[in-house]
């Protein structure tokens, strides 16, 4: 798993086609362990650039407003990890409910958000591969 900062922000789409381009997948969550170590890339990123939140995308999605399977683009990720922590939930914009990871000085600890694809409000993106 690798973090990439993009300040100036970057949609979820553009997000996978980046991690594609080096010949990995924008990759999905499966544990508290994943999650608190791209938190504290993105505490550290977030802190030096004096923000109040950070976000990356991960490779995942959640086609419905209420009860439904995660999706996860990375086709190896199995996990209902994500929608058991899932805290921070915008309204749904159609099939477009995107998830990312997010510091925020509001919490003491991870957000797993789910926002619209098209926003350019995360700051990076996590890359990843299978393990064999």
């Amino acid at each position: 798993m690798q973090t990439f900062r993009v300040d100036e922000g970057i949609k979820r789409n553009d997000s996978q086609v980046k991690c594609e381009e080096i010949g990995t997948n924008l990759t999905g969550l499966a544990s508290d362990e994943e999650t608190s170590w791209i938190y504290e890339q993105l505490k550290e990123a977030g802190v030096e650039e004096s923000l109040n939140s950070y976000g990356y995308w991960i490779g995942a999605q959640l086609p419905c407003s209420n009860e439904c399977a995660i999706v996860f683009s990375d086709s190896y990720t199995q996990s209902e990890y994500i929608w058991d922590n899932l805290n921070i939930l915008e309204e749904p914009n159609g099939m477009e409910n995107c998830i990312g990871v997010m510091w925020t000085t509001e919490y003491s600890g991870p957000s797993i958000y789910s926002t619209w694809c098209e926003t350019e409000t995360a700051q990076g993106y996590v890359c990843g591969y299978q393990l064999k």
